[in-house]
């Protein structure tokens, strides 16, 4: 298409957004240049900074030879990932949305609640948070009189958009575009929603679980990949982005303990089963066997650690970043690329490596464990050394700012392990590449850029 130009600055404008709910009252947001003549001087707002994993990954060149700037690498960031992530990833969860019931009354304590709220869609429910029946626009509120305290029921209430949470961030994000609504319910069940809806009915709790909201501001700030700061938030709320990042992985470290909490309830039969301990190795009977047991056993636990942490830290860094660190990073940093990159690169093969490791320490760990205590008290203690040592302190080490000389150290590390087993692992490595393709996600965009 021949050399690519940089294009000026956009003009400000909403229209590709726009929402048949704002047409009433939508003020012109575009400019002409005899309009930004005769205004005066815009008083620079707050910007958020971008991302620090992509601060490092600047100065980049476009193809006329100019610097791409911080925010430009984390856009690119951003629109690459949108058709892989989910809303589901993005919503807020539904036990954490302002509402309304339907019976309120707007007096001036009601009006309070909604602007010290600070939203400007609010779901409204109907006896139970569940059964949504419609969005208030608190723009429409403006012209009603507190004193008069009119029923929230004797409004205008709009429909929602209801999505499944498998809805990728490109697919909602065209949905908003279509202009019906800026503020989408998450739910598997969303047919059983709009039937309930449609035929006026109230919707079930015992057959409808809503999970979150999403909106187009939510949808935005991943394409962006910063948080976006209004009027009604902290100066400071940007700050927190990456907090919020790593409080969603403890919360699926949570989950992974509520799992494992669920087979620890089963143990009382296995307590009242080891009353029998005579096969026991002790320090008394058997000191050798004792402390050989015990030392396989915590080295069993760190085993698990260093693979659950390698896990983790290698694979969840992107291969376009260690590239671009290659190019235009420090020394150091480009060592570290120039060291991790080729193991990257083969993700199927490095992750079944990685699992394969992991899972031979986690299971044998009750088993030398069984040797020094009795085996219910094996598997409880097994439970809880691989749950705190071998997955949630290695996770955070290994995820943290010490990620990428972690991860460059341990590179020969992981050739021996990728070595000891590649007759199991490559036959796997390669199903699954069959399958599911390579997974390299830089060259499948790159390829979808070129053609």
């Amino acid at each position: 298409y021949g050399p690519v130009r940089r294009p000026p600055p956009p003009r400000l404008t909403l229209r590709s957004f726009s929402s048949s709910e704002d047409q009433d009252d939508k003020m012109p947001l575009e400019t002409t240049p005899t309009d930004a003549a005769a205004a005066p001087a815009v008083v620079p707002m707050y910007s958020p900074p971008p991302r620090p994993e992509y601060a490092a990954a600047t100065p980049l060149y476009s193809m006329t030879g100019n610097y791409l700037h911080n925010d430009e690498v984390a856009i690119i960031h951003g629109a690459m990932d949108m058709s892989t992530k989910t809303v589901q990833m993005i919503m807020t969860p539904f036990d954490k949305v302002f509402m309304l019931d339907v019976e309120e009354k707007l007096c001036d304590t009601v009006m309070v609640r909604i602007l010290a709220s600070g939203y400007s869609r609010i779901p409204v429910y109907k006896g139970h948070r569940t059964n949504v029946v419609g969005l208030l626009l608190v723009k429409r509120l403006i012209v009603l009189n507190p004193a008069e305290e009119k029923p929230l029921k004797d409004l205008i209430l709009r429909r929602p958009i209801v999505i499944s949470p498998e809805h990728s961030c490109y697919s909602i994000l065209n949905l908003f575009q279509e202009g019906r609504s800026h503020f989408a319910l998450v739910t598997p069940q969303k047919e059983v929603v709009a039937a309930c809806w449609r035929g006026n009915a109230d919707i079930d709790p015992s057959k409808v679980q809503i999970l979150g909201i999403v909106t187009i501001e939510d949808v935005l700030e991943e394409l962006i990949m910063e948080e976006i700061v209004d009027e009604s938030d902290s100066p400071h709320a940007a700050d927190t982005y990456m907090d919020t990042v790593r409080l969603r992985g403890l919360q699926r470290a949570t989950t992974k303990l509520k799992g494992l909490l669920t087979k620890v309830r089963q143990l009382p039969e296995f307590l009242s089963a080891a009353s029998g301990c005579s096969d026991l190795v002790t320090v008394a009977c058997d000191p050798h066997g004792f402390y050989v047991a015990l030392v396989v056993s915590v080295g069993l636990v760190v085993v698990a650690g260093i693979m659950a942490g390698l896990t983790m830290g290698l694979l969840s860094l992107d291969q376009l970043n260690l590239e671009i660190l290659q190019t235009t990073g420090s020394a150091t940093e480009q060592t570290y690329a120039r060291r991790l990159l080729p193991v990257v690169r083969q993700h199927h093969l490095l992750l079944v490596t990685l699992l394969f490791f992991n899972s031979i320490a986690n299971e044998a760990l009750p088993v030398f464990l069984a040797r020094i205590v009795p085996e219910a008290y094996a598997v409880v203690i097994s439970v809880s050394c691989v749950l705190f040592f071998g997955e949630i302190i290695p996770a955070a080490i290994f995820t943290g700012k010490a990620q990428l000389p972690i991860a460059a150290a341990l590179v020969p590390v992981v050739r021996v392990l990728t070595f000891v087993a590649f007759p199991l692992a490559w036959p796997v490595a390669k199903a699954l590449d069959c399958v599911l393709g390579d997974d390299h996600d830089v060259s499948r965009y790159f390829d979808n850029l070129t053609v």
